[in-house]
């Protein structure tokens, strides 16, 4: 495979922008955190990676893709900045000006989710917590829209998300007719392999970051117990590999929303062999944050409850395996998806036995305005 981090032509853009993938590193994986692999041209599918990588990881959320993992034939890292740069000359380009001119114009008409399901499910999933069978789980919803997602919208999103992102990560992959790009606040883990040190973080408890001053979400016993519950999934399945630090948890303003955050360190005990990275993936996906807490519930009994609510890739793994010993995978929330038929953005928001209905669903329509801000899309 050819791996190519010098300057990339238009054509290169342009053929990225058709279909290709994006990761911005987090600052657990690099100090400066603003280096973006990007991946371009014709790419194999495995059930595994094997070989040399990097290799890309995106699956769906319930991790039923046969062949998750992506190898490209071009990759190239960038800053930021020369990414900008570098969309900034394809927008002048004549296939890409009568489309954003369009793009422009088009009005968004977006379809609200259910109310009266999430309810039914929220009931469902409580009811389940006062038998004692759950602790927290967490469903999901969706805005829908429909319209073409073309390659000047592709620039467009790419754009915002690199630039607006702000302490989120940027990422996403799309080929022509499918697609994701998001910006998320939450890494899965960053495994350093040089090093046999791993990073990781439990982020869960959500206030508008405006309501913070004045109702803390440190002070709140409902945000907090989510958080802990989090938390202590991750510890429990990483503590036997290793010295296991923490430090947390604390509020993390990342924008129009402040989460409680705790960071995880391990330093592994023992070496590490080709297989650890996919068995990590298993054993901490999804944590708490993303799934459920429980005891005898596998985070598959989700998909029966939420019913016709498809989650495609929201909430899943997504990042990369083997880049100079480094591997990471973020949490894939906070994006935009699309097909052939629909464009979708998705929230989720953590039932414990205290949620109520009315801050719940505040909640999940202010993670799905942040998605709207940072790609300016309107409300």
């Amino acid at each position: 495979m050819n791996f190519t981090s010098h300057t990339m032509t238009d054509q290169d853009v342009l053929d990225w922008l058709k279909s290709g993938f994006l990761y911005n590193f987090s600052e657990f994986a690099m100090p400066n955190s603003d280096s973006y692999l990007v991946g371009w041209g014709q790419f194999i599918t495995s059930r595994q990676p094997v070989g040399d990588g990097p290799w890309l990881y995106a699956p769906d959320f319930y991790l039923e893709v046969e062949e998750p993992w992506f190898r490209y034939e071009n990759l190239s890292l960038k800053t930021g900045e020369e990414l900008t740069n570098l969309l900034k000359r394809a927008q002048g380009t004549e296939e890409l000006q009568l489309e954003r001119i369009q793009f422009q114009l088009q009005n968004f008409d977006w379809e609200m989710p259910d109310s009266d399901h999430f309810k039914k499910v929220l009931k469902t999933i409580q009811g389940e917590i006062k038998k004692g069978r759950l602790e927290k789980a967490v469903p999901v919803v969706f805005e829908k829209a429909n319209f073409e997602f073309d390659i000047a919208k592709r620039l467009t999103m790419l754009t915002q998300v690199i630039n607006k992102s702000g302490l989120r990560r940027a990422y996403g992959q799309w080929s022509l007719e499918t697609g994701m790009i998001g910006a998320t606040p939450e890494v899965l883990f960053s495994y350093h392999g040089d090093k046999n040190i791993l990073q990781t973080m439990s982020l869960a408890g959500t206030r508008r970051s405006d309501l913070e001053k004045k109702n803390p979400l440190l002070e709140d016993k409902k945000e907090v117990h989510e958080q802990s519950l989090v938390t202590k999934m991750i510890s429990e399945r990483l503590s036997p590999l290793g010295d296991l630090s923490m430090n947390g948890p604390y509020p993390w303003d990342v924008g129009l929303i402040t989460h409680l955050r705790t960071d995880l360190n391990l330093k592994l005990s023992a070496q590490t062999d080709e297989s650890f990275v996919e068995a990590l993936i298993q054993k901490l996906h999804p944590t708490p944050a993303l799934g459920l807490s429980s005891k005898t519930l596998d985070f598959h009994w989700l998909k029966k409850i939420e019913g016709r609510v498809h989650r495609h890739r929201y909430g899943a793994p997504f990042g990369i395996y083997n880049f100079n010993q480094l591997s990471e995978f973020a949490v894939a929330i906070r994006n935009i998806q699309w097909d052939q038929e629909d464009v979708l953005i998705g929230s989720g928001c953590g039932i414990v036995a205290q949620s109520t209905f009315e801050k719940e669903w505040e909640e999940l329509k202010l993670k799905r305005r942040t998605v709207k801000d940072f790609l300016s899309l309107p409300n």
